[in-house]
């Protein structure tokens, strides 16, 4: 149970970091996805139980039915630990961080430990009995498939399958007569059986791994019988092999690492060029006419009005330094009205219309009075209201 709950465990750590690991892990190299090939090293340790069973024999030396109540039936728990090792090979395949595996392994292992018990006998004095028993498993090879969740270059899995292991058995009773009574029986041979377990990996790169891993297995029971003279003996094993590796592979055949090439550089759109706000229109001199030049200017401060949002245009007249000043003032108002009526026949309103006379005021060219300058004898147009001001 306690194994169980451990595999369990490390299953939901699994599906937990299915569900917490960043989406950009999937962008990672393909560390976990090929073939590899490597070897592992750890501790095994085993984990039988032998139960025997003795009966008395048939001959003059036979154990006693008394003895036999004394060692005659029995549990041993013949649990050796050792050093283990051996090869490995498996093919991943990475889907999107899921990985679906296949590995095989052949191990030694060293977990035999033998147990020996001695009894004096109750009916005949001086004589006294060792019995001796044994299981252990000295190699195993197993074939699993193993179900983990990648995340960049670390690796949680867990795994199970077939084992076959070959296990060792024996089991002895004797006395200590002259000449000696003994039974022995044994057995080696492979047995078949399961294998499950759970680890941990880190990818050092896309060719080389390391792992941790824990495996336990059962490959069942054995049975052994013995009959002589002197008692029959009858033997059953259990081996449960338990192994705890660290292992380094060597990976190949995984696809080739393409790093996703940049987004290409899109430049944010130029913004439109934004409308002027102000407009200048020029007049022959004493005129007060548009001309088609002016007109055109006109017409395209109309136009510009209604995307600028204008809500207010002012118009201002100007005029040159010849003439009075009285005279100016009605010049410059006469050619502002002259442009406001273009401005509304081109559609925009007059209570958004303000007009300004400035006559010689606020020349564009400083001159001396009596000065004929064209670039005095104008109109200003200028938006307010709207982004444009």
């Amino acid at each position: 149970m306690r194994k169980f709950l451990w595999c369990s465990a490390l299953a939901v750590s699994v599906a937990g970091l299915a569900t917490t690991a960043p989406a950009s892990a999937q962008e990672q190299a393909p560390w976990w996805s090929g073939g590899y090939l490597g070897a592992k090293v750890g501790v095994s340790w085993g984990n039988a139980s032998l139960n025997r069973t003795i009966t008395p024999g048939t001959g003059p030396n036979a154990i006693t039915a008394a003895d036999v109540g004394v060692i005659g039936t029995g549990s041993r728990s013949n649990n050796g630990t050792g050093i283990t090792g051996g090869i490995e090979a498996g093919y991943d395949y990475n889907m999107n961080g899921w990985l679906l595996g296949l590995e095989t392994d052949f191990v030694g292992i060293d977990t035999g430990k033998r147990r020996t018990s001695t009894y004096a006998s109750l009916v005949n004095p001086g004589v006294g009995y060792t019995v001796g028993s044994e299981a252990a498993v000295d190699w195993m090879w197993t074939l699993r498939p193993r179900l983990g969740y990648t995340a960049g270059p670390w690796l949680l899995f867990i795994t199970g399958g077939l084992a076959v292991g070959n296990v060792n058995m024996s089991a002895t009773v004797s006395d200590n007569r002259t000449p000696q009574n003994l039974v022995h029986a044994s057995r080696s041979e492979a047995e078949v059986g399961w294998t499950a377990g759970a680890g941990i990996g880190y990818a050092f790169s896309d060719a080389l791994s390391m792992k941790v891993e824990y495996l336990y297995s059962d490959l069942g029971s054995m049975r052994v019988r013995a009959s002589r003279d002197f008692a029959t003996l009858t033997a059953v094993a259990k081996t449960r092999p338990e192994a705890a590796f660290i292992g380094l592979d060597y990976h190949f055949g995984q696809p080739a690492y393409v790093a996703p090439a940049p987004a290409p550089y899109v430049p944010p759109p130029a913004a439109a060029p934004s409308a002027p706000s102000k407009y200048m229109v020029f007049f022959d001199f004493n005129r007060s006419e548009l001309t088609s030049e002016a007109r055109t200017i006109v017409d395209q401060a109309a136009a510009n009005a209604g995307p600028a949002r204008v809500t207010s245009i002012t118009v201002t007249g100007h005029t040159d330094t010849v003439g009075s000043d009285a005279y100016n003032m009605r010049l410059s108002r006469r050619r502002a009205e002259s442009v406001a009526t273009e401005l509304e026949a081109k559609g925009i309103p007059s209570n958004e219309i303000t007009l300004v006379a400035k006559g010689k005021r606020d020349l564009l060219v400083p001159t001396a009075d009596g000065v004929r300058e064209p670039q005095n004898r104008r109109v200003e147009i200028v938006y307010g209201g709207g982004p444009a001001s």
